[in-house]
């Protein structure tokens, strides 16, 4: 056998190891954020139109991811606010806010809670009759988010689009494909011996 053929059959089971690790460690890592709540964002309220006026109270346990979903006609944001709404109903005291999704009509936004405490946002748009609190009970357990600086990967893939399956699968494609080229060559090696 050539020392040409040893060096890409190598290289080829090294691409596909790698391949594989990749997508176990970033599919075992979406494991970490559980399915968490889906908030409604209508018209005038969160949650739903009963909370008009008042505050939309969601308690999740540490590692939650929390979307929030556009289910009316009207703009809206959802815009950290400080304990207690402290940072005002524009939400700019205190060096402004945390987190804020953009001004929408349409579509998700999602966020990580990965440490315990109690989480106040609002609408800026209409922040007397659009405001919730979010409760996280608890600390995370097992997997990445007990890591530090490991969930912030996570919180990127929520703030890019809320959804981290399309990730996921887009990875896991990816790997396939890597994967599928490597064997297509090394049987293409091995006829021509």
């Amino acid at each position: 056998m050539s020392l040409l053929r040893v060096n890409v059959r190598k290289s080829l089971i090294v691409l596909a190891t790698v391949g594989l690790l990749l997508t176990f460690s970033l599919s075992s890592g979406s494991g970490t954020a559980n399915a968490g709540p889906s908030i409604d964002v209508g018209d005038i309220w969160f949650c739903d139109v009963s909370f008009q006026n008042g505050v939309c109270e969601t308690t999740v346990p540490a590692g939650s991811l929390v979307t929030w979903t556009w289910v009316g006609f009207v703009p809206h944001n959802v815009v950290e606010c400080g304990a207690n709404f402290s940072k005002g109903l524009a939400c700019t005291g205190g060096g402004g806010p945390d987190w804020a999704s953009a001004t929408q009509t349409l579509g998700t936004f999602a966020r990580l809670f990965d440490t315990q405490g109690e989480f106040y946002y609002l609408c800026t748009v209409h922040p007397t009759t659009m405001r919730g609190k979010i409760v996280v009970s608890g600390a995370a357990v097992g997997g990445i988010a007990e890591l530090p600086g490991l969930s912030s990967t996570s919180q990127l893939a929520a703030d890019a689009g809320g959804d981290r399956s399309v990730l996921i699968g887009a990875i896991v494609a990816a790997t396939l494909v890597s994967m599928t080229v490597a064997v297509t060559v090394w049987l293409t090696l091995r006829r021509r011996a």
